[in-house]
C-alpha cells in the first residue's frame, strides 16, 4: 500500500501532537520511561512536517517533524542513551540518543536534545 506525501505528512503531525514534554534517560525507557534521569524534563514544539529520506530499513518514504530543542544540564558521573516523549504523565515513546551523551565525574554539562517524529509510508 502506497501512501502519498500529504498523508504522510498528516500522519507524523498527528503522531508528534500526542505529546510535548521531552525526558532525557539513561537506558532504554522501554513502554514505561524507565531510567529517567532524576525529574529533568522539558516542552518542545512540533514543527509542520516535511517528506523525508526514504526509511533505510525498508526504503519506503518518509515524513517527519522536528520539534525545538529542549535544553538539559546533564549531571556529572551521567550517560544519557535516550529521550522519552510524554503527554502529562503519559509515557508515550523513547528514542535513541545518537550520539549518547557521557558526562565525567567533574562536573555537569549543558545540552540540547531535538526529539523528532518520523512515519514511514
Amino acid at each position: 500500500m502506497a501512501y502519498t506525501a500529504p498523508h504522510r505528512r498528516a500522519c507524523a503531525e498527528a503522531i508528534a501532537a500526542l505529546g510535548a514534554k521531552i525526558t532525557v534517560h539513561s537506558g532504554d525507557p522501554g513502554t514505561t520511561g524507565a531510567n529517567r534521569i532524576g525529574s529533568l524534563e522539558g516542552t518542545t514544539t512540533w514543527a509542520a512536517a516535511v517528506d523525508g529520506p526514504a526509511d533505510p530499513e525498508t526504503g519506503r518514504p518518509t515524513a517527519e517533524c522536528v520539534g525545538t530543542p529542549v535544553a538539559f544540564t546533564i549531571p556529572a558521573s551521567t550517560s544519557c542513551t535516550h529521550y522519552g516523549i510524554w503527554n502529562g504523565s503519559t509515557f508515550l515513546v523513547g528514542e535513541k540518543l545518537t550520539p549518547g551523551i557521557t558526562v565525567n565525574s567533574e562536573g555537569a554539562l549543558p545540552t540540547t536534545v531535538t526529539p523528532r517524529r518520523r512515519f514511514v509510508g
